[in-house]
């Protein structure tokens, strides 16, 4: 059993947690982004979706935009792609993460604090919750081990279109309500990803 074979609403009873849909970001910050860069990913999502699968979606959507984001913090937070996040396999807490964004900069090794996880699917968000929220749990066990420890640990899934956010508070996930679409909230996405992996927006 790894990440993948968790399944939505029972991931919950097998690592004791609670749920709720509670706002996250009460008033989230649009973060004003080059009109190159957008029209440029605009173009990525008019190609990804015409390909349709998440390959494309990861390559020419979500890949761009955290990259964009990492040049815009001067590489201000860690990002690892296809990296195989090791826990606890007697739980299924192991297996490759789409995306792991980290607060420490390198990109040679995972350090923690992990802040948030990124899991990209093809055309149904609700299917990656399972998969996201036992990725946060052991995005948090892997924080307590290196005694590095946020207040939270934050999930993203997303089709490339739909984004939704994720937040594990000790054994509570909260689900932020609102669907965030990258063609008209493009900044306002960018803006809540900066406040998560950069502490001088507010996210401890």
């Amino acid at each position: 059993m790894s990440y993948s074979d968790f399944k939505f609403p029972d991931v919950l009873e097998q690592l004791q947690l609670e749920f709720h849909e509670e706002v996250i970001f009460s008033a989230p910050s649009a973060v004003k982004l080059d009109p190159a860069f957008v029209s440029q990913l605009q173009f990525g999502v008019d190609t990804a979706l015409g390909v349709n699968n998440e390959k494309s979606r990861s390559e020419f959507i979500i890949a761009p935009l955290l990259l964009h984001l990492l040049a815009k913090t001067e590489r201000g937070f860690g990002l690892f792609s296809g990296y195989e996040l090791q826990v606890d396999a007697s739980r299924g807490l192991h297996g490759v993460c789409d995306y792991l964004l980290s607060r420490t900069p390198s990109q040679v090794l995972l350090k923690s604090p992990l802040l948030a996880i990124v899991e990209v699917k093809n055309d149904n968000v609700k299917q990656g919750y399972a998969q996201c929220i036992a990725t946060m749990k052991a995005a948090a066990i892997f924080n307590e081990k290196a005694k590095a420890n946020p207040a939270a640990v934050f999930g993203i899934v997303t089709t490339g279109l739909e984004w939704r956010f994720l937040r594990l508070i000790e054994n509570t996930v909260t689900l932020h309500p609102k669907e965030f679409i990258v063609t008209n909230d493009l900044e306002l996405i960018a803006g809540i990803l900066l406040s998560i992996v950069v502490p001088s927006k507010g996210i401890s």
